[in-house]
């Protein structure tokens, strides 16, 4: 538990550039309330108790990770980064001229900058704090990095540069009301939860209905919505791009057997997990077509809701699943049909396709780790197949768009960057069986959703 509060959910266990993943959390917690015009006070009073949170778990648990490790400073700690951020964003917002309402991604963007710089820099006197015994020395020298870049932002921001550039930027839309802001927000709620079991269609349908003035059904949004679900793709193709590679080689490997179906598909590891892949395909494909258009019109918050609970059982059940062993060789056709009829019940709002995958392939015996990597195959041709369908048939509408660029951009790579994120936390909390975490989450999601919107 330690490890997951000190490496920020996760975070830290990034194989690249943990720092810059821990700082980002704070700066997403600050988009999230700017967007949806919080004023400063409540956005001051969050990164505050939460910066004191893992400044405290810095402190008090940093020393035995460290030591564990037998680091000093090691990477996967990345609390120091979420309170030293968290600090920087306190200063923007208390002295960098925020206005409840106003586009923010300037802001966050500048400050994120700024404290990544005074971090990896480490002007004096902010590499002499490491000196300080245990996690002080882990944390103070962040806390003055955070201090550094939100004086350096207030400057700037006195001299109107970063006002004049959000005029620039953010504050066009397209003709749908999308802005930068909300762009960049829909898309991490996608890349986190279109990997993690909680349900993107789910979130999208809160998200959109919380954003006053979205039409999802607009050429802009439908062309937006789109893009994000790309950016996903990307990430998972970068995830596993070594496991892609060695499955597209070994697939066309045949001088053992020669090209004869039934013997490659008994002898062939590669060419037996693609033939697995294609009946999970075909059968979601073959549920998905049957079931498309009465499911399809129950996109409601309602709905949402149930199917919400009904994912967070699941997740609670598959936990309690001790017997895992069998590897994707041992995979049969049969079990792939019915990872293929689960994987098509996420077309309801609500229900998650990584979810229902992971939870039908460790509850059919399949290892927990073989059982997130074959979530996320069969994801890569869903996902491109369903936006491919969705572009063709919606192109009429879709081409007349007039979407910027600039929120086009701005919302794959936040899709792209925190589905990454995702990808590798869910990993390493498969693992551990830990799945009933994301339960608990929707459990308490499902609850506040049905106080604050339908009661």
């Amino acid at each position: 538990m330690k490890r997951i509060f000190t490496s920020c959910f996760g975070l830290g266990f990034m194989p690249v550039a943990s720092g810059t993943w821990g700082s980002l959390l704070p700066v997403v917690v600050f988009m999230a309330m700017g967007t949806f015009a919080a004023p400063a006070a409540a956005i001051t009073a969050v990164l505050l108790l939460s910066g004191i949170f893992f400044s405290f778990i810095c402190v008090r648990y940093g020393t035995q990770v460290a030591d564990e490790m037998q680091l000093k400073d090691p990477g996967e700690i990345v609390a120091d980064e979420y309170a030293g951020q968290a600090l920087t964003l306190i200063l923007a917002v208390l002295f960098g001229g925020y206005t409840a309402g106003e586009p923010v991604c300037l802001m966050a963007g500048a400050a994120f900058l700024l404290f990544r710089l005074f971090d990896i820099v480490k002007p004096w006197p902010i590499r002499s704090l490491e000196k300080y015994p245990g996690g002080w020395g882990v944390l103070l020298d962040d806390l003055l990095a955070g201090v550094y870049a939100g004086v350096v932002y207030i400057i700037v921001a006195k001299t109107g540069i970063i006002e004049r550039l959000d005029c620039l930027t953010c504050s066009g839309s397209a003709s749908g009301g999308l802005t930068v802001d909300m762009a960049v927000v829909l898309g991490i709620v996608q890349g986190l939860t279109e990997f993690l079991p909680v349900s993107s269609s789910g979130h999208l349908v809160v998200f959109e209905d919380l954003f006053a003035g979205l039409d999802p059904d607009t050429a802009e949004m439908l062309l937006f919505d789109l893009s994000i679900h790309v950016g996903t793709v990307i990430a998972v193709i970068a995830v596993f791009y070594k496991d892609i590679i060695k499955l597209v080689t070994g697939f066309f490997n045949w001088k053992d057997t020669g090209f004869k179906p039934l013997a490659l598909y008994r002898e062939n590891d590669n060419v037996h997990f693609a033939a697995a892949m294609i009946v999970t395909i075909i059968t979601t494909f073959i549920f998905y077509k049957i079931f498309e258009e009465p499911l399809d019109s129950a996109r409601k918050v309602k709905v949402v809701v149930v199917m919400w609970l009904v994912t967070a059982a699941l997740l609670f059940i598959t936990d309690l699943k001790k017997d895992t062993t069998k590897t994707l060789r041992q995979i049969g056709l049969f079990s792939a049909a019915i990872i293929g009829a689960a994987q098509a019940a996420a077309i309801l709002p609500g229900i998650s396709r990584s979810g229902a995958t992971i939870c039908a392939a460790i509850l059919l015996g399949l290892k927990r780790d073989k059982a997130v990597e074959y979530s996320f195959f069969v994801a890569i041709p869903v996902i491109l197949g369903a936006s491919v369908l969705e572009f063709i048939d919606k192109y009429d509408l879709i081409s007349g768009s007039h979407i910027s660029p600039l929120i086009f951009a701005a919302g794959m790579a936040a899709s792209f960057l925190t589905g990454i994120a995702a990808l590798k936390l869910l990993i390493n909390l498969s693992r551990q069986r830990r799945l009933k975490w994301f339960s608990i989450y929707l459990f308490i999601v499902a609850a506040l959703v049905f106080y604050f919107e339908i009661m």
